[in-house]
């Protein structure tokens, strides 16, 4: 007796059992598929303050000059899918937190469906009473798993 393949084992969630008409079925690959349709469970950011070229324009002249800038990194899981590159104004908590929630409504994407938020644990970051994951749960009007790397705070120990 011969068994198809969705009878021998259950199929992995990155497959999906495509019948081809006769009696042997095959199995496709699917992971953008299956990353595609499944909500997302949370939203990782991280900052950075860079120097960034900007240029200038005084009367007829352009002058190039250096200046800090904060650049904050947006990545969903499940699958670390990168959602994009933002640049705040200030690196203050209310700042980045109404950055992100600015992308989100323009891209008119949801924010509720996360579940859990994930960033380093700096003060801006995690401050209890306006820190940015406390901005985006007021928003949300929900609370948030958080999960914060705990590199920086062991760097205060050594």
């Amino acid at each position: 007796m011969t068994r198809t393949t969705s009878e021998l084992s259950p199929p992995s969630p990155n497959f999906r059992t495509i019948p081809t008409g006769g009696r042997s079925e095959r199995m496709e690959t699917t992971k953008d598929y299956y990353l595609d349709n499944v909500v997302c469970k949370g939203l990782y950011f991280d900052g950075r303050k860079d120097s960034t070229l900007i240029e200038e324009k005084v009367d007829t002249k352009r002058y190039t000059r250096k200046a800090k800038e904060e650049h904050l990194c947006l990545i969903e899981e499940l699958g670390s899918h990168n959602i994009t590159h933002l640049s705040p104004s200030f690196g203050t908590a209310k700042q980045i937190s109404a950055t992100i929630i600015g992308y989100f409504e323009g891209i008119t994407r949801d924010l509720s469906q996360f579940l859990e938020i994930g960033c380093d644990g700096t003060s801006v970051n995690t401050g209890w009473k306006y820190g940015v994951i406390r901005c985006l749960e007021l928003k949300l009007g929900k609370p948030l798993q958080w999960v914060i790397c705990l590199l920086h705070f062991n760097e205060h120990l050594l």
